[in-house]
């Protein structure tokens, strides 16, 4: 219960922990779990002993109910954030990509309240080597917020393949007029271009030159 922070299905979370329901019971009882808004959370005096005492977190459990709590429910944005919180302690898997992609876009629907899990998610990706579909997602959410240092780290990251490669440049140059370099963003852009051969990409190229040159006064 410490190492989830709260749970939702209960017999999910008991058959992914082995606990027996007397078990959860017991807890109830005596105060140490309650329930509020459709989910369980430990009381501090819990969280205190598991502290106190150094007790080990069964981390590939932990992982595995959130990732399954998600399936059940995933437009929900306790499992979406969840997900992203237990993944951002525990460490990325490259299992855990498109659930990661998905919460992403539960966070982003509730706006302003989702933005907080969004900025928590960059902390997954800082320790990897190279970008993924995920990260760059998230760095395009970001981007909307206006969350440029975050962005940039994300986009600082390895290009894994020339699909992605081409993307993150892309997204790159929509950084680049955002943080008012017009120029260099129109430059940029005139080198891709030829480059590219999918029409959607070419798109977007064109779109933020054209900003870039909105912005410049060339009308």
């Amino acid at each position: 219960i410490y190492g989830c922070g709260l749970f939702i299905n209960e017999e999910l979370f008991r058959s992914t922990f082995c606990i027996e329901i007397r078990t959860l019971n017991l807890l109830e009882k005596t105060g140490l779990i309650y329930s509020q808004n459709g989910s369980w959370h430990p009381h501090q005096i819990l969280n205190d002993l598991v502290e106190a005492e150094q007790l080990e977190i069964d981390s590939h459990s932990t992982l595995s109910y959130w990732r399954h709590q998600f399936q059940e429910l995933p437009h929900q944005f306790e499992s979406a954030l969840n997900l992203v919180l237990t993944i951002k302690c525990f460490g990325y898997e490259e299992t855990f990509e498109k659930p990661l992609y998905e919460a992403f876009q539960v966070l982003y629907s509730h706006g302003l309240q989702g933005l907080n899990g969004l900025e928590e998610g960059v902390d997954i990706y800082l320790t990897l080597p190279s970008m993924t579909k995920s990260s760059l997602f998230l760095a395009e959410l970001l981007l909307e917020y206006e969350a440029f240092d975050r962005v940039k780290a994300l986009l600082k990251k390895t290009a894994p393949s020339e699909e992605i490669k081409h993307e993150a440049f892309i997204l790159y140059c929509h950084l680049l007029w955002s943080t008012g370099h017009f120029t260099e963003c129109i430059d940029s852009l005139t080198h891709l271009i030829p480059t590219l051969s999918l029409p959607s990409e070419k798109l977007y190229c064109y779109l933020h030159r054209g900003i870039s040159h909105f912005f410049l006064g060339h009308w």
